[in-house]
């Protein structure tokens, strides 16, 4: 088991785990309306800034799930609260996405992870585009990984008829372009997170544009139900719904390996459900990245979907978080891990009454220590009430 801590605050919980010395996942979860927003923010983020000092740490990927309204009061106070934090090491980069807290507006939580370079070969540099920070690269064990942040295809001169499936095939370009600035491709792309806004209204549009860019970038297997893969090249991934303050069609994060040096990485099936390549949503169920000290299982996006691709239990919201944790177990049994090895995530709940409900029911599952942020979003399916992702990890 990796090193599991729990930092209590007035209004916040940080779950810390570390699988191994130089690894850092940090998930913050908060409870209710404070009094002071500003007060809330800057007291979370001088717990982090300790915990990274301690720990000697960078960050290499930042999200931040609040309310657009509060958007500025919230960076306000992180920025203030990080200025001089050795893990503010990308810029201020981080990607803001409007997940709502279930009781209203405010701050939902931050999900934080940091490296403690060893060298200073490993040293956690910054990706720019046009001068303005857009990701982190950094080396660990030999290998290169390249976190990309806040993409979007938006254009500062959009025309008026400029459409969101315009604006997400300029993303999917962008992300190659970027990719190929650090010696690399869209084919090293290990893991997606993709926050659409209004996604009901096009979320099958949308999935057209993402399969004709895969496509090009050569990782787009058959869609034919009976024709077999022999090994997965799709991204696992997370697509939810989530505006943004930038007013962008959609936000992508993007984790990818590249050069000739890399892990082992398993996009992963899973026998609980049906591959969602095979119902035209091009991702991968999961991802298994086999580092030298531990192993990394990536969770994409996950609910109460079949074998036969369908969505179950209509209307039962209980079913439907029971069926997914379920699902999300298959998958992490193929990689020797539970969910006690969870290191964080994000829970999406449709309809924000049934968030007492999920609670009762981590408390039965013996998950109330579950490292999530909390948002209230739309699935990418309507009758679906509830959606989680996240990052577990077993130390070898």
């Amino acid at each position: 088991m990796y090193c599991a801590q729990v930092v209590q605050g007035e209004g916040f919980t940080i779950f810390l785990r570390k699988p191994v010395d130089d690894q850092i996942y940090l998930t913050v979860q908060t409870g209710g309306i404070p009094q002071r927003l500003d007060h809330l923010v800057t007291s979370i983020y001088q717990s982090i800034d300790d915990i990274l000092q301690d720990a000697k740490a960078c960050v290499v990927h930042e999200r931040i799930f609040g309310s657009n309204t509060c958007q500025h009061s919230i960076l306000e106070s992180r920025n203030r609260s990080l200025s001089k934090c050795c893990g503010d090491t990308g810029s201020g980069l981080f990607t803001f996405i409007e997940g709502k807290p279930v009781w209203g507006e405010g701050l939902a939580g931050i999900q934080v992870l940091a490296v403690s370079p060893r060298t200073s070969t490993e040293k956690v540099q910054v990706i720019y585009e046009k001068g303005a920070a857009v990701g982190r690269i950094w080396r660990r064990h030999g290998n290169t990984f390249v976190m990309l942040q806040n993409l979007h295809g938006q254009l500062s001169n959009s025309p008026a008829e400029d459409s969101r499936t315009a604006e997400v095939g300029r993303m999917f370009e962008r992300t190659e372009r970027l990719l190929k600035q650090v010696h690399g491709d869209y084919r090293d792309v290990v893991r997606t997170w993709l926050y659409l806004s209004e996604i009901l209204k096009w979320y099958p549009q949308f999935n057209e544009v993402r399969n004709s860019a895969y496509a090009r970038f050569g990782i787009m297997p058959s869609t034919t139900d009976h024709e077999p893969v022999h090994r997965l090249t799709l991204p696992a991934s997370t697509g939810i719904q989530a505006e943004n303050p930038l007013g962008a069609a959609c936000l992508m994060d993007v984790l990818a390996i590249v050069g000739q040096s890399r892990p082992p990485v398993d996009q992963m099936s899973n026998s609980r459900q049906k591959d969602a390549f095979r119902y035209r949503s091009a991702f991968s169920r999961g991802a298994c990245i086999e580092h030298p000290d531990f192993r990394e299982i990536q969770i994409s996006g996950t609910a109460a979907i079949d074998e036969a691709g369908h969505s179950l239990y209509p209307g039962d919201f209980r079913k439907q978080v029971v069926r997914t944790f379920d699902n999300v177990e298959a998958l992490l049994a193929q990689g020797a891990a539970t969910l006690q090895d969870f290191c964080s995530g994000t829970a999406f709940i449709k309809r924000v009454g049934d968030s007492e409900e999920y609670g009762n029911i981590l408390e039965e599952l013996d998950l109330k220590s579950l490292p999530c942020v909390w948002v209230a979003a739309d699935i990418c399916r309507d009758d679906l009430l509830f959606e989680i992702d996240g990052i577990a990890a077993v130390a070898k």
